[in-house]
């Protein structure tokens, strides 16, 4: 049967399309709106989900009675700080430098921040790969805060700063470090909360001489946010260097 549709019938049915098709144009414009501001939340705005923490982290807010007994291990540990670049040289100005060129400039650096070396010198050692390396004369909070990030800047190049490895069989350096590897990224904030629970005070996050294959040292934060190791699986690697071998041992004895 075919029905006829009065004047009022079909004005009812446009208002009613007229609603529909307005309530679905809101629907749509609510769902833009929330995806530009899931997307501004990503990019800067308000946070998404848990955020990293970030460089300004790896150096714990210790109490006065904490730094008083990390000082005192440094001060009885046998230990030497090492520099390096992960080219053979860089442009500085019209010139390049090698690392042996940044020897005076570091030492500079390292008296304005409060650390001073044995005789006021750097050794250098190796050919084409160049490190400089030399023993602290003041081992306090300013020398683990100046290596804490893995690297300093001189002449706006950076320069890569850690203590030398003290794991080698032939070694007159104290043992205070472990070897860390997890298959979880861990934030700054969770590995001291870890450290401490364990025994330990504080400890430097050292980058390994090769990640990922490649032959260079990472600064601290990338060590605790990308995967160092490929094979036989994916893996979080570097060493943990503490201000004793006392802290490393007991860390090491909980963890073992």
């Amino acid at each position: 049967m075919d029905t006829e549709m009065t004047g009022g019938d079909e004005a009812a049915e446009m208002r009613d399309v007229g609603a529909r098709t307005e309530a679905a144009s809101s629907s749509k414009r609510q769902r833009r709106t929330e995806e530009q501001a899931g997307a501004a939340g990503a990019v800067g705005g308000a946070p998404c989900g848990p955020q990293r923490e970030g460089e300004e982290d790896l150096v714990p807010d210790l109490t006065t009675q904490q730094w008083a007994t990390l000082e005192t291990g440094l001060t009885r540990a046998k230990m030497q700080i090492v520099f390096s670049m992960d080219e053979p040289s860089v442009a500085v100005g019209n010139l390049y430098w090698t690392l042996r060129d940044f020897d005076r400039e570091i030492l500079s650096y390292c008296k304005d921040h409060g650390v001073r070396f044995e005789d006021d010198r750097l050794d250098a050692l190796g050919t084409n790969k160049i490190v400089l390396f030399g023993r602290p004369d003041t081992k306090n909070k300013e020398l683990w805060c100046l290596m804490k990030r893995g690297y300093i800047y001189v002449r706006g190049v950076r320069i890569r700063v850690q203590p030398s490895f003290t794991g080698r069989k032939v070694s007159n350096l104290s043992l205070c470090e472990i070897e860390y590897v997890n298959t979880n990224e861990i934030q700054p904030s969770e590995l001291i909360k870890a450290i401490q629970t364990w025994g330990g005070t504080d400890a430097l996050v050292v980058s390994h001489a090769v990640n990922v294959g490649t032959p260079a040292k990472w600064p601290s934060i990338m060590c605790l946010r990308n995967m160092s190791r490929t094979s036989p699986e994916l893996l979080f690697a570097f060493r943990l260097f503490f201000p004793s071998p006392e802290e490393a041992n007991s860390v090491g004895a909980s963890v073992g």
